[in-house]
């Protein structure tokens, strides 16, 4: 990257080698700095500095390589950033280029790439032509750069800090729009947030947070919405040294409060909130809309004109304005109307004159305006409870009302009963029912009294039966009726036998014809029992057994309904293909699981994968061969000393006569003698080391390490 280029205007390209990450790899692991030493520029025809750079772009051709020269200065803007600067003073001339190269000279390898608009370099010749200094630098940008260089010089030393100016200039703009827009507004639907279907979503639009420009060309997807968080804007200004800088949206929920913040990176972040979910998921907008369209023109004041003839145009109104409106509506309605009292207004004032009238208190004698409330404590008389206090109150009463059920051993709530013909024992009779009860009770006695006066009147033979109502009455009448009482004492001989009694009594055929007329069970269905359950009679009544045997059914219908859901639901939590981890050796349907289990492998531990393919194979092994790293065995002497040993050699020691000659061995033979003893050297001492296998061949690791033993089922049915 170049000093001097004006962010948001693409004015050159610049990138960093395929061939110089491969260097810098190199280096790192042998441990050496990376050394940069040489530019290289170049004039390329028809070169375009818009179009991106190809990482793995080399050396032009010799023949359009235009000067090289060492790198003049170097230095570091962060721990992450060095720059190169080349100076060419006025001697260095004349050429064009438009392709710089960054170089290391003794590898050979170029590191970064520069295309840009073609620059003229000329120099000068006394008197005839004035030259040019030109100076450009390279900023190379990667984790670690300072230190990857060992480059100690701070470039603040001798480089111009543009960034400073450029920084200096975006902080003042932001800060103007503050003063425009204030510290965020948004221009119409920029930005708001809206429900659509099940998420949450942004409109597309323009606002202003912080002073940053923040624009969204399409509806944008809310992450993590939930009921009860706020919607946040969080924007910041990003962008390279020497690149073009924006700023940068995101849209975020959150339950907690959000505000401003500085990242790890030191970058400023403005937030502002825009908008709440509340309760029930709808949306509340808290944008605050401004900006230019939002202002109101001087010249679309409304005008008092305007005001009083009631002008529907969409102007601006000031307060004064507004009040004089609402005036001028009162009077006109009070115009042309006559008030008329009895006498002087209850709270005081003068309708005629100001329109104006108190209202006094209401109180628990008198009636007038009253102060609404909503405690539920409040002991007031001057106050109206309103439907909430009210509501509050019934609440907490039907809370603390509690009763139990009358029996006959205890007292309680019972209900009432108006039938006459239930059985319950947990019922109260009502006054009705008790009526309606007596009345037939009388009516069954007067028609048993009847019946009774009738048959003694027939076995009487014919006496009134209103002579015959007591046994007094019976005897008084047969007294001097003598043929009556033969006829009496021949008909009881007659039915008053003991065997003809028993015979009577026994006789369930209903031997005197009695009806539910004679017996007053006029109301009472005289209906035959069944002990079928599936009759479906409304003329009959079923027999305790019946009951029994339909409940038994209804009680067994309702184990299965229960048994079936249980079963859906055991099915639906351990489906075909569910793995069990347990510590019990049974077979899990010997404790309720559905379907067929299998016990699976012993010594398996288990793998998570994302594919259908990969699931349900054993693969692998416990005990995987240890392969030992590649090493290096090393082995040294000292000193020249070999162990004791012997040396055969020939010497010459002395004569034999006058003819010299060689002898052998190391004694002296007569006549010669050892003229001279000195130790032989047979050079240094060699030899091999030899290194012997330790361990055990082909060994393996167990990688299980601390486990819990269990048993794993499979549902395969």
């Amino acid at each position: 990257m170049f000093g001097g280029n004006v962010r948001g205007i693409i004015m050159a390209q610049m990138t960093i080698t395929l061939a110089f990450e491969t260097l810098k790899a190199q280096l790192a692991l042998a441990g050496k700095s990376i050394v940069l030493d040489e530019f290289v520029l170049a004039n390329v025809p028809g070169l375009d500095p818009s179009t991106p750079i190809d990482r793995a772009e080399t050396l032009p051709p010799t023949a359009q390589v235009v000067f090289t020269g060492d790198v003049t200065q170097s230095g570091f803007v962060s721990p992450n950033g060095v720059i190169y600067s080349l100076i060419m003073d006025t001697g260095i001339g004349d050429f064009s280029f438009n392709w710089i190269g960054l170089r290391n000279k003794e590898q050979n390898v170029l590191a970064a790439i520069s295309h840009i608009p073609a620059i003229n370099k000329i120099k000068s010749v006394a008197g005839v032509k004035n030259g040019n200094s030109v100076t450009r630098s390279m900023m190379m940008s990667y984790i670690g750069a300072q230190q990857a260089t060992g480059i100690t010089v701070n470039a603040a030393t001798w480089q111009i800090d543009f960034t400073a100016r450029l920084t200096g200039i975006d902080n003042t703009e932001r800060l103007a729009n503050v003063d425009h827009y204030g510290k965020a507004s948004f221009l119409n639907a920029g930005y708001q947030v809206f429900q659509s279907g099940s998420s949450y979503k942004t409109k597309a639009g323009t606002g202003y947070v912080g002073g940053l420009r923040c624009h969204a060309s399409a509806e944008q997807v809310i992450s993590n919405v939930a009921n009860g968080m706020g919607i946040y804007l969080d924007a910041s200004l990003q962008g390279g040294l020497t690149s073009q800088w924006q700023a940068v949206v995101s849209i975020k929920a959150s339950a907690q409060v959000l505000t401003d913040y500085v990242d790890s990176t030191g970058l400023q972040h403005y937030l502002t909130k825009l908008a709440d979910i509340n309760s029930a998921g709808h949306v509340i907008d808290q944008r605050l809309l401004g900006g230019t369209p939002a202002l109101e023109r001087k010249d679309n004041a409304a005008s008092n004109v305007e005001i009083d003839s009631e002008s529907s145009a969409n102007k601006h109104v000031k307060l004064t304005q507004f009040w004089r409106g609402i005036s001028k509506k009162i009077t006109a309605a009070f115009a042309n109307r006559t008030i008329s009292t009895t006498g002087p207004l209850k709270g005081g004032g003068n309708l005629s004159a100001n329109r104006t009238f108190s209202i006094d208190n209401a109180s628990t004698t008198a009636t007038g305006v009253v102060q609404l409330s909503t405690s539920t404590t409040s002991i007031a008389t001057t106050l109206a409870a309103t439907p909430s206090a009210v509501k509050a109150a019934m609440d907490k009463a039907n809370s603390k009302w509690t009763y139990v059920t009358a029996t006959t051993s205890r007292y309680g709530a019972v209900q009432l009963e108006n039938g006459v013909t239930s059985t319950s024992i947990t019922k109260a009779a009502t006054s009705n029912a008790v009526k309606n009860a007596y009345d037939r009770a009388v009516k069954a006695e007067s028609n048993a009294n009847t019946h009774t006066d009738n048959r003694v009147a027939q076995l009487l033979g014919g006496a009134p039966a209103a002579a015959l109502d007591t046994i007094k009455e019976l005897g008084d009448a047969l007294q001097g009726n003598d043929s009556e009482i033969a006829a009496i004492n021949a008909t009881i001989s007659t039915k008053a036998a003991k065997s003809a009694l028993a015979a009577h009594v026994g006789d369930k055929g209903n031997p005197h014809g009695v009806t539910k007329t004679h017996v007053g069970l006029g109301h009472v269905n005289n209906w035959p029992a069944t002990s079928a359950t599936n009759d479906a009679s409304t003329t009959k009544y079923a027999v305790a057994a019946a009951v029994k045997t339909a409940m038994d059914k209804a009680i067994a219908a309702l184990d299965r309904a229960n048994a079936s859901v249980n079963q859906s639901v055991i099915e639906t939590l351990f489906p075909v293909g569910h793995l069990l981890i347990t510590v019990n050796v049974a077979n899990p349907t010997t404790y309720g699981y559905p379907g067929v289990w299998v016990m699976q492998g012993a010594d398996m531990t288990l793998l998570s994968t994302k594919t259908a393919s990969g699931v349900n194979k054993i693969t692998g092994t416990n005990t995987p061969a240890v392969p030992v790293p590649r090493h290096r065995h090393t082995a040294s002497f000292s000193g020249n000393q070999l162990p004791n040993h012997s040396h055969g050699i020939d010497a010459y020691g002395g004569w034999n006569n006058l003819t010299p000659s060689y002898i052998s061995g190391n004694v002296a033979p007569s006549g010669h003698r050892v003229v001279n003893s000195k130790p032989a050297s047979a050079g240094r001492p060699s030899g091999s080391v030899s290194v012997s296998d330790t361990g055990v061949a082909n060994a393996t690791l167990d990688v299980r390490g601390k486990h819990l033993t269990v048993y794993m089922w499979l549902r395969t049915a």
